[in-house]
Protein backbone atom coordinates (compact mmCIF):
# COMPACT_ATOMS: atom_id res chain seq x y z
CA UNK A 1 0.00 0.00 0.00
CA UNK A 2 1.46 3.78 -0.90
CA UNK A 3 1.84 5.31 2.41
CA UNK A 4 1.23 8.60 0.63
CA UNK A 5 -1.54 8.15 -1.37
CA UNK A 6 -3.32 5.51 0.28
CA UNK A 7 -3.61 6.80 3.63
CA UNK A 8 -7.11 8.93 3.11
CA UNK A 9 -8.61 5.73 1.33
CA UNK A 10 -7.62 3.25 4.34
CA UNK A 11 -9.17 6.15 6.86
CA UNK A 12 -12.47 6.31 5.28
CA UNK A 13 -12.54 2.75 4.66
CA UNK A 14 -12.16 1.22 7.60
CA UNK A 15 -13.03 0.91 11.62
CA UNK A 16 -9.54 2.14 13.63
CA UNK A 17 -8.92 1.14 16.87
CA UNK A 18 -8.23 4.17 19.42
CA UNK A 19 -4.46 3.61 18.56
CA UNK A 20 -5.17 4.53 14.89
CA UNK A 21 -4.10 0.60 13.45
CA UNK A 22 -5.33 -1.04 10.80
CA UNK A 23 -4.77 -4.83 10.42
CA UNK A 24 -4.58 -6.67 7.18
CA UNK A 25 -3.44 -9.47 6.47
CA UNK A 26 -1.21 -10.11 9.67
CA UNK A 27 0.45 -6.98 8.81
CA UNK A 28 -0.19 -3.88 11.09
CA UNK A 29 -0.05 -0.29 9.81
CA UNK A 30 0.44 2.47 11.77
CA UNK A 31 -1.87 4.81 10.53
CA UNK A 32 -0.76 7.62 12.73
CA UNK A 33 3.15 7.56 10.93
CA UNK A 34 1.16 7.11 7.65
CA UNK A 35 -0.77 10.24 8.34
CA UNK A 36 2.95 12.20 9.06
CA UNK A 37 4.52 10.56 5.58
CA UNK A 38 1.14 12.14 3.68
CA UNK A 39 1.62 15.74 5.23
CA UNK A 40 5.50 15.67 4.80
CA UNK A 41 5.59 14.07 1.33
CA UNK A 42 2.39 16.79 0.37
CA UNK A 43 4.40 19.90 1.70
CA UNK A 44 7.67 19.43 -0.29
CA UNK A 45 5.78 18.50 -3.64
CA UNK A 46 3.73 22.18 -2.64
CA UNK A 47 7.23 23.91 -2.39
CA UNK A 48 8.71 22.01 -5.83
CA UNK A 49 5.61 23.46 -6.96
CA UNK A 50 5.92 26.80 -5.46
CA UNK A 51 9.50 27.23 -7.11
CA UNK A 52 8.12 26.16 -10.21
CA UNK A 53 5.23 28.65 -9.92
CA UNK A 54 7.95 31.54 -9.26
CA UNK A 55 10.11 31.06 -11.91
CA UNK A 56 7.75 30.94 -14.38
CA UNK A 57 6.59 34.16 -13.48
CA UNK A 58 10.30 35.76 -13.31
CA UNK A 59 10.71 34.13 -16.38
CA UNK A 60 7.00 35.83 -17.90
CA UNK A 61 8.19 39.24 -16.59
CA UNK A 62 11.14 38.75 -17.72
CA UNK A 63 9.95 38.01 -21.47
CA UNK A 64 7.82 40.84 -21.03
CA UNK A 65 10.64 43.43 -20.45
CA UNK A 66 9.27 44.14 -16.44
CA UNK A 67 11.62 44.96 -13.62
CA UNK A 68 14.48 43.02 -12.41
CA UNK A 69 13.41 43.08 -8.80
CA UNK A 70 15.44 42.17 -6.42
CA UNK A 71 17.59 44.50 -3.70
CA UNK A 72 18.02 47.98 -5.73
CA UNK A 73 21.11 48.18 -7.88
CA UNK A 74 23.27 51.09 -7.73
CA UNK A 75 21.67 54.05 -10.43
CA UNK A 76 18.16 53.27 -9.78
CA UNK A 77 15.60 54.04 -7.20
CA UNK A 78 13.53 52.30 -5.07
CA UNK A 79 10.18 51.00 -5.41
CA UNK A 80 7.34 53.70 -4.55
CA UNK A 81 3.96 52.36 -4.00
CA UNK A 82 1.86 55.58 -3.69
CA UNK A 83 3.11 55.68 -7.54
CA UNK A 84 3.35 52.42 -8.34
CA UNK A 85 6.88 52.77 -9.49
CA UNK A 86 9.01 49.13 -9.28
CA UNK A 87 11.92 49.10 -8.10
CA UNK A 88 15.00 49.41 -9.97
CA UNK A 89 13.08 50.96 -13.07
CA UNK A 90 13.98 54.77 -12.97
CA UNK A 91 17.04 56.32 -12.62
CA UNK A 92 17.98 57.61 -8.84
CA UNK A 93 18.91 61.10 -9.90
CA UNK A 94 21.97 61.26 -7.51
CA UNK A 95 23.52 58.01 -8.61
CA UNK A 96 22.89 57.65 -11.98
CA UNK A 97 25.67 60.31 -13.52
CA UNK A 98 28.34 58.14 -12.14
CA UNK A 99 27.47 54.80 -13.56
CA UNK A 100 28.62 56.24 -17.42
CA UNK A 101 31.32 57.66 -15.61
CA UNK A 102 32.19 54.40 -14.56
CA UNK A 103 31.60 52.72 -18.06
CA UNK A 104 33.70 54.79 -19.70
CA UNK A 105 36.34 54.72 -17.74
CA UNK A 106 36.57 50.58 -18.00
CA UNK A 107 36.45 50.95 -21.53
CA UNK A 108 39.37 53.05 -21.54
CA UNK A 109 41.31 50.25 -19.75
CA UNK A 110 40.66 51.46 -15.89
CA UNK A 111 41.00 48.69 -13.78
CA UNK A 112 38.13 46.96 -11.60
CA UNK A 113 39.94 48.07 -8.31
CA UNK A 114 41.23 51.20 -9.69
CA UNK A 115 37.32 52.68 -10.32
CA UNK A 116 36.57 51.16 -6.93
CA UNK A 117 39.09 53.27 -5.04
CA UNK A 118 38.42 56.94 -7.01
CA UNK A 119 34.51 56.28 -6.16
CA UNK A 120 35.78 55.62 -2.34
CA UNK A 121 37.65 58.61 -2.62
CA UNK A 122 34.99 60.75 -3.83
CA UNK A 123 32.81 59.46 -0.96
CA UNK A 124 30.23 57.47 -3.28
CA UNK A 125 29.06 54.54 -1.38
CA UNK A 126 27.42 51.43 -3.03
CA UNK A 127 23.65 50.80 -2.95
CA UNK A 128 24.02 48.99 0.12
CA UNK A 129 26.20 52.27 1.53
CA UNK A 130 29.51 50.27 1.68
CA UNK A 131 32.46 50.92 -0.09
CA UNK A 132 33.46 49.22 -3.43
CA UNK A 133 35.76 46.72 -4.38
CA UNK A 134 36.75 45.98 -7.30
CA UNK A 135 34.55 42.81 -7.37
CA UNK A 136 31.48 44.99 -6.91
CA UNK A 137 32.39 47.35 -9.82
CA UNK A 138 32.56 44.50 -11.74
CA UNK A 139 29.97 42.51 -10.92
CA UNK A 140 27.72 45.83 -11.38
CA UNK A 141 28.90 46.65 -14.66
CA UNK A 142 28.88 43.43 -16.72
CA UNK A 143 25.71 42.99 -15.26
CA UNK A 144 23.40 42.66 -18.29
CA UNK A 145 20.32 45.01 -17.02
CA UNK A 146 23.11 47.64 -18.31
CA UNK A 147 22.08 47.84 -21.23
CA UNK A 148 18.84 46.12 -20.92
CA UNK A 149 19.05 42.86 -20.90
CA UNK A 150 17.66 40.10 -18.25
CA UNK A 151 19.83 37.21 -17.62
CA UNK A 152 17.86 34.35 -15.70
CA UNK A 153 20.71 31.26 -14.13
CA UNK A 154 23.50 32.69 -16.16
CA UNK A 155 21.61 33.01 -19.63
CA UNK A 156 19.94 36.09 -21.69
CA UNK A 157 16.29 36.16 -21.47
CA UNK A 158 15.41 35.64 -25.46
CA UNK A 159 11.98 36.40 -27.19
CA UNK A 160 10.61 32.97 -27.82
CA UNK A 161 8.76 34.39 -30.78
CA UNK A 162 12.46 36.06 -32.68
CA UNK A 163 14.45 34.77 -30.79
CA UNK A 164 16.31 37.99 -29.88
CA UNK A 165 17.18 39.33 -26.70
CA UNK A 166 14.41 41.01 -24.50
CA UNK A 167 14.79 44.60 -23.88
CA UNK A 168 13.74 45.20 -20.60
CA UNK A 169 11.52 48.29 -19.85
CA UNK A 170 13.88 50.11 -17.32
CA UNK A 171 16.22 53.09 -17.82
CA UNK A 172 19.89 51.17 -19.43
CA UNK A 173 22.87 53.59 -18.57
CA UNK A 174 24.87 51.55 -21.60
CA UNK A 175 24.31 50.33 -25.11
CA UNK A 176 24.24 46.76 -25.98
CA UNK A 177 28.05 47.11 -27.74
CA UNK A 178 29.13 48.77 -24.66
CA UNK A 179 27.83 45.94 -22.61
CA UNK A 180 29.45 43.63 -24.51
CA UNK A 181 32.95 45.63 -24.47
CA UNK A 182 33.29 45.05 -20.85
CA UNK A 183 32.42 41.52 -21.31
CA UNK A 184 34.84 40.71 -23.29
CA UNK A 185 36.67 43.27 -21.36
CA UNK A 186 36.04 40.62 -17.90
CA UNK A 187 36.69 37.91 -20.17
CA UNK A 188 39.99 39.01 -21.31
CA UNK A 189 40.93 39.89 -17.24
CA UNK A 190 40.43 36.01 -16.61
CA UNK A 191 36.51 35.69 -16.62
CA UNK A 192 35.77 32.66 -18.15
CA UNK A 193 31.80 31.62 -17.37
CA UNK A 194 29.51 34.06 -20.09
CA UNK A 195 27.72 36.33 -18.09
CA UNK A 196 28.11 34.89 -14.88
CA UNK A 197 31.34 36.63 -14.50
CA UNK A 198 34.27 36.79 -12.11
CA UNK A 199 36.87 39.30 -11.39
CA UNK A 200 40.12 37.10 -11.68
CA UNK A 201 43.88 37.24 -12.92
CA UNK A 202 44.60 35.98 -16.26
CA UNK A 203 44.94 32.50 -16.77
CA UNK A 204 48.23 30.94 -16.79
CA UNK A 205 50.94 31.80 -19.37
CA UNK A 206 48.26 34.00 -21.15
CA UNK A 207 49.68 37.80 -21.29
CA UNK A 208 47.53 40.80 -20.25
CA UNK A 209 45.33 41.52 -23.37
CA UNK A 210 45.14 45.22 -24.96
CA UNK A 211 42.27 46.22 -25.72
CA UNK A 212 43.17 49.41 -27.31
CA UNK A 213 41.50 50.61 -30.05
CA UNK A 214 43.28 53.65 -30.69
CA UNK A 215 47.52 54.72 -31.13
CA UNK A 216 48.06 56.93 -28.44
CA UNK A 217 45.35 55.77 -25.50
CA UNK A 218 47.40 54.75 -22.84
CA UNK A 219 50.52 57.33 -23.72
CA UNK A 220 48.67 60.43 -23.20
CA UNK A 221 47.94 61.78 -19.30
CA UNK A 222 45.65 64.46 -17.79
CA UNK A 223 47.38 67.86 -17.64
CA UNK A 224 44.67 69.38 -15.55
CA UNK A 225 44.77 70.25 -12.31
CA UNK A 226 42.71 68.95 -9.49
CA UNK A 227 40.96 70.39 -6.69
CA UNK A 228 44.35 69.79 -4.22
CA UNK A 229 46.49 72.14 -6.94
CA UNK A 230 48.38 69.07 -7.45
CA UNK A 231 48.06 67.49 -11.61
CA UNK A 232 45.72 64.83 -12.58
CA UNK A 233 48.36 63.07 -14.52
CA UNK A 234 45.60 59.71 -15.63
CA UNK A 235 46.00 57.76 -18.25
CA UNK A 236 43.64 59.42 -21.14
CA UNK A 237 41.73 56.50 -23.75
CA UNK A 238 40.12 56.63 -26.77
CA UNK A 239 36.38 56.83 -27.01
CA UNK A 240 33.95 57.09 -30.14
CA UNK A 241 31.97 59.87 -29.67
CA UNK A 242 30.08 60.07 -32.85
CA UNK A 243 27.51 63.17 -33.75
CA UNK A 244 25.53 63.71 -36.60
CA UNK A 245 27.65 65.71 -38.54
CA UNK A 246 30.61 63.46 -37.75
CA UNK A 247 29.46 59.73 -37.11
CA UNK A 248 33.46 58.42 -37.00
CA UNK A 249 34.31 61.02 -34.35
CA UNK A 250 36.00 60.16 -31.65
CA UNK A 251 37.94 61.99 -28.33
CA UNK A 252 40.64 61.18 -26.11
CA UNK A 253 39.54 62.00 -22.56
CA UNK A 254 40.52 61.51 -18.79
CA UNK A 255 39.91 58.12 -17.44
CA UNK A 256 39.46 59.64 -13.74
CA UNK A 257 36.32 59.63 -12.57
CA UNK A 258 36.87 62.91 -10.23
CA UNK A 259 38.26 64.77 -13.32
CA UNK A 260 37.20 63.94 -16.87
CA UNK A 261 38.04 67.73 -17.57
CA UNK A 262 40.52 67.33 -20.60
CA UNK A 263 39.96 65.82 -24.06
CA UNK A 264 40.84 66.21 -27.35
CA UNK A 265 40.41 65.29 -31.10
CA UNK A 266 41.32 61.76 -31.86
CA UNK A 267 42.04 62.52 -35.52
CA UNK A 268 44.01 66.12 -34.80
CA UNK A 269 45.96 64.45 -32.00
CA UNK A 270 46.83 61.36 -34.28
CA UNK A 271 47.89 63.98 -37.58
CA UNK A 272 50.35 65.81 -35.32
CA UNK A 273 52.11 63.21 -32.75
CA UNK A 274 52.39 60.55 -35.75
CA UNK A 275 54.62 63.34 -37.54
CA UNK A 276 56.42 63.42 -34.40
CA UNK A 277 57.15 59.85 -34.05
CA UNK A 278 57.92 59.38 -37.49
CA UNK A 279 60.73 62.05 -37.40
CA UNK A 280 61.78 60.08 -33.57
CA UNK A 281 62.01 57.06 -35.39
CA UNK A 282 64.32 58.51 -38.03
CA UNK A 283 66.68 59.70 -35.49
CA UNK A 284 66.73 56.25 -33.64
CA UNK A 285 66.66 53.88 -35.57
CA UNK A 286 70.31 52.91 -35.32
CA UNK A 287 69.66 52.27 -31.74
CA UNK A 288 65.90 51.39 -31.84
CA UNK A 289 67.60 47.36 -31.05
CA UNK A 290 69.17 48.38 -28.24
CA UNK A 291 65.93 50.51 -26.23
CA UNK A 292 62.77 48.41 -25.46
CA UNK A 293 59.50 50.25 -23.94
CA UNK A 294 58.41 48.16 -20.94
CA UNK A 295 56.10 44.97 -21.28
CA UNK A 296 52.97 45.88 -20.09
CA UNK A 297 52.85 42.59 -17.65
CA UNK A 298 56.38 43.34 -16.14
CA UNK A 299 54.21 44.50 -13.19
CA UNK A 300 51.89 40.87 -12.85
CA UNK A 301 54.91 39.07 -13.16
CA UNK A 302 56.86 40.99 -10.82
CA UNK A 303 54.18 40.43 -8.07
CA UNK A 304 54.27 36.47 -9.07
CA UNK A 305 57.60 36.23 -8.11
CA UNK A 306 57.89 37.88 -5.07
CA UNK A 307 54.79 35.58 -4.10
CA UNK A 308 56.66 32.47 -5.27
CA UNK A 309 59.57 33.22 -2.68
CA UNK A 310 57.24 33.53 0.28
CA UNK A 311 55.41 30.23 -0.72
CA UNK A 312 56.66 26.47 0.30
CA UNK A 313 57.98 24.18 -2.39
CA UNK A 314 54.51 22.18 -2.26
CA UNK A 315 53.00 25.26 -3.24
CA UNK A 316 54.49 26.81 -6.30
CA UNK A 317 53.52 24.48 -8.67
CA UNK A 318 50.74 26.20 -10.11
CA UNK A 319 52.46 29.52 -9.63
CA UNK A 320 55.42 28.38 -11.50
CA UNK A 321 53.50 27.31 -14.54
CA UNK A 322 52.12 31.41 -14.66
CA UNK A 323 55.15 32.67 -14.31
CA UNK A 324 57.03 30.86 -17.16
CA UNK A 325 53.64 31.46 -19.56
CA UNK A 326 54.26 34.79 -18.81
CA UNK A 327 57.90 34.72 -19.29
CA UNK A 328 57.14 33.35 -22.92
CA UNK A 329 54.73 36.19 -23.69
CA UNK A 330 57.88 38.60 -22.53
CA UNK A 331 60.11 37.21 -24.43
CA UNK A 332 57.51 37.46 -27.86
CA UNK A 333 57.15 40.76 -26.64
CA UNK A 334 60.42 41.82 -26.97
CA UNK A 335 61.39 39.67 -30.29
CA UNK A 336 58.03 41.48 -32.02
CA UNK A 337 59.03 45.07 -31.23
CA UNK A 338 62.62 44.19 -32.62
CA UNK A 339 60.71 42.32 -35.83
CA UNK A 340 58.48 45.27 -35.98
CA UNK A 341 61.31 47.69 -36.48
CA UNK A 342 64.24 45.85 -38.02
CA UNK A 343 64.99 47.93 -40.98
CA UNK A 344 62.81 50.75 -40.32
CA UNK A 345 61.70 53.17 -43.40
CA UNK A 346 59.57 55.95 -43.27
CA UNK A 347 57.21 54.62 -45.98
CA UNK A 348 56.68 51.21 -44.03
CA UNK A 349 53.79 53.24 -41.52
CA UNK A 350 51.21 53.18 -43.32
CA UNK A 351 51.14 49.40 -44.00
CA UNK A 352 51.45 48.75 -40.68
CA UNK A 353 48.86 46.67 -38.06
CA UNK A 354 47.81 49.36 -34.80
CA UNK A 355 49.45 46.67 -32.64
CA UNK A 356 52.39 47.22 -34.67
CA UNK A 357 52.35 50.94 -34.75
CA UNK A 358 51.90 51.03 -30.97
CA UNK A 359 54.79 49.00 -30.35
CA UNK A 360 56.43 51.73 -32.61
CA UNK A 361 55.41 54.44 -30.76
CA UNK A 362 56.88 52.87 -27.89
CA UNK A 363 60.37 52.79 -28.20
CA UNK A 364 60.51 56.76 -29.00
CA UNK A 365 57.41 58.03 -26.71
CA UNK A 366 57.19 57.69 -22.79
CA UNK A 367 54.52 60.00 -22.18
CA UNK A 368 52.45 62.82 -24.00
CA UNK A 369 50.53 64.87 -21.25
CA UNK A 370 48.02 67.08 -22.72
CA UNK A 371 46.83 70.65 -21.10
CA UNK A 372 43.14 71.87 -20.49
CA UNK A 373 42.15 74.31 -23.00
CA UNK A 374 43.11 78.16 -22.08
CA UNK A 375 40.03 79.69 -19.90
CA UNK A 376 38.19 81.23 -22.60
CA UNK A 377 39.28 79.50 -25.58
CA UNK A 378 36.05 77.90 -27.49
CA UNK A 379 36.49 73.59 -27.67
CA UNK A 380 35.75 74.73 -31.35
CA UNK A 381 38.92 76.88 -31.90
CA UNK A 382 41.63 75.17 -33.86
CA UNK A 383 43.95 72.51 -33.02
CA UNK A 384 47.42 74.14 -30.52
CA UNK A 385 49.93 71.23 -30.72
CA UNK A 386 51.53 73.37 -28.03
CA UNK A 387 49.18 71.98 -25.20
CA UNK A 388 50.69 68.79 -26.03
CA UNK A 389 54.17 68.25 -23.43
CA UNK A 390 56.26 65.47 -25.00
CA UNK A 391 58.36 63.00 -23.14
CA UNK A 392 60.48 60.82 -24.89
CA UNK A 393 61.40 57.14 -24.17
CA UNK A 394 64.40 56.82 -22.11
Amino acid sequence: MNACGGWLRVHQAVTVTEEELFIERRSVFDLGSLRSAEAAVTSDGEVRRTKERIERHVRRRAIDGGTPGGRRRFGWLPPDPRSGLKINMRRDPEEWPVLPEMIDSALRGTSWNAIARQLNTRGVPTASGNRWSGATVRQALVNPVMCGYRAIHGELVHDPVTGAPVVGQWDAPATVEEWEALVRLSRGRGSKRGTRLTNGSPSAGVEPRSLRKYLFSGYLRCGASREDGLVCGSKMGGCARPTATNPGNAVYVCTALDCGGTARSVRDVDRHLQEVVLALLDERRPFVDEKQSEWAGTPLLQALINRRDSLGPEQRSDLEARISGLEAARERHRRGRQDALAGWDTSRWPAMSLEERRAAVGTVLRSVTVLPLPPGRSRRAPFDPTLLRITGAT
